[in-house]
């Protein structure tokens, strides 16, 4: 009798322990209910790493405006990320030419900065008009400098029999400098061109320091000639005759200050030949000597006889 009360109290005892255990479970962290809180989305909580809230500074509106960018990019197709690549190249290699010609004129790295300027206009300067292109004859006057520069490239229009190239050299930088020597030297000779020429003149004389007139026919190809040959040799009487109506001969050596100017007219000339040439300019700096091109836009200066 003793025993069957002992083995009730136990499984009395064993019963209350399990639903003590059951009610704990209950009332714990699943709350009254007994069932389990909803999971929390990361990606529906309206702060993120990534997104830090609603800012109107500048900073947000940054990361604002480079999300919206990825946005765009990674809903276009192949062709139109190509045809965006495209247009960013382009205007990459349009603005590293702009921002490398600013830096060099801020920042100069020779003593001497040449400003070249070979008159195109037809108050200086009369041209072969290339067959075919008789027409401009009529739109010569009313054209700008910009515009004989593209027909130019075009081989549309040469300068006919004389060229003229204004030249200013500017101290930049450090002490004065010496212009030493102006060297001529003609890259290329050819048959002359045909076409139409058209006159020079009717705009009133030039107000310039100095001059050297060149007769290019009688020169070398592809050898500098330097001034004090071309100011003395019999074969030039006639371009030093030439420069002498016009003003003064170019006298050198010549002082540049820093900022100081030095201007000077180089006039190339040819009854014979379509003929190329470049200028250089040779000036000390007390240390070292230093040459600089006289070009037209990088191109050799060019001018052709009158046709036959």
């Amino acid at each position: 009798m003793a025993d069957s009360q002992l083995s009730a109290s136990n499984t009395d005892s064993s019963a209350s322990r399990t639903s003590a255990t059951t009610d704990a479970t209950s009332e714990g962290p699943q709350g009254e209910t007994g069932e389990a809180p909803p999971t929390r989305d990361p990606q529906s909580s309206p702060t993120t790493a990534e997104d830090p809230g609603p800012s109107t500074g500048p900073l947000s509106l940054a990361r604002r405006t480079l999300r919206a960018a990825r946005a765009r990019h990674a809903r276009m197709n192949v062709a139109d990320r190509i045809a965006f690549y495209g247009l960013l190249i382009g205007a990459l290699t349009a603005l590293v030419p702009l921002a490398q010609s600013l830096y060099d004129k801020a920042f100069p790295k020779n003593a001497v900065v040449l400003l070249v300027d070979v008159e195109k206009n037809p108050c200086m300067a009369g041209w072969i008009l290339t067959p075919g292109n008789e027409h401009i004859k009529d739109v010569l006057w009313t054209s700008n400098e910009g515009q004989f520069a593209r027909w130019e490239k075009e081989n549309r229009i040469i300068h006919s029999g004389v060229v003229v190239a204004g030249v200013t050299a500017r101290g930049a930088i450090g002490e004065a400098v010496a212009v030493r020597d102006i060297s001529i030297t003609v890259t290329g000779r050819g048959a002359p061109v045909r076409g139409t020429t058209t006159k020079r003149g009717g705009c009133g004389a030039l107000d310039a320091p100095e001059y050297l007139v060149v007769d290019l026919d009688g020169l070398p190809l592809n050898h500098p000639v330097p001034i004090s040959y071309l100011q003395n040799s019999p074969k030039q009487n006639e371009a030093r005759k030439a420069a002498a109506e016009m003003g003064k001969p170019i006298t050198l050596p010549r002082q540049v200050t820093r900022n100081g100017i030095y201007s000077f007219f180089l006039t190339g000339r040819t009854t014979r030949h379509d003929t190329s040439w470049i200028a250089t300019i040779t000036w000390w700096d007390g240390e070292e000597e230093h040459t600089q091109r006289i070009d037209d836009e990088g191109r050799p200066i060019r001018v052709s006889a009158e046709p036959r």
